[in-house]
């Protein structure tokens, strides 16, 4: 049986370095550096049977998500449908062995466009203040 303290350690470490590799230009070679190390570490997870949660494309499932943030369908790249996740935000993972989920996926979800009336810059004139 794995000791949860120290899988919390280790999606802490996989956090931190998401967020070096959000900060670092695509093109770096700390970029590439990161996604490797990256990589390792969700290769290692998934041999001791962790496996993360939540892809992009993959449909919402409150089980496992947790949706922090919405994204109209009509301003994502086409492929996206409403209802699936956009991005991930924070890497969710669940134990395949004893199915616990160790931290839900926190994701941006594609929503239908919102239906809001535009709201007038002037105020409606009132007939009978001018009398």
């Amino acid at each position: 049986m794995r000791d949860a303290t120290h899988d919390e350690v280790i999606l802490r470490g996989i956090d931190s370095l998401d967020r070096l590799r959000e900060n670092a230009d695509p093109q770096s070679i700390v970029y590439a550096q990161v996604t490797t190390e990256i990589n390792e570490y969700l290769d290692e997870l998934d041999r001791v049977q962790i496996n993360e949660i939540a892809l992009p494309g993959d449909p919402y499932e409150s089980t496992y998500m947790i949706a922090r943030e919405e994204i109209s369908v009509d301003k994502v790249e086409e492929g996206f449908e409403i209802g699936q996740v956009h991005r991930v935000l924070e890497r969710g993972f669940v134990d395949m062995e004893t199915g616990a989920i160790l931290r839900k996926a926190a994701i941006e979800i594609v929503v239908a466009p919102a239906n809001r009336v535009e709201q007038q810059d002037e105020p409606l004139a009132d007939d009978d203040a001018e009398q």
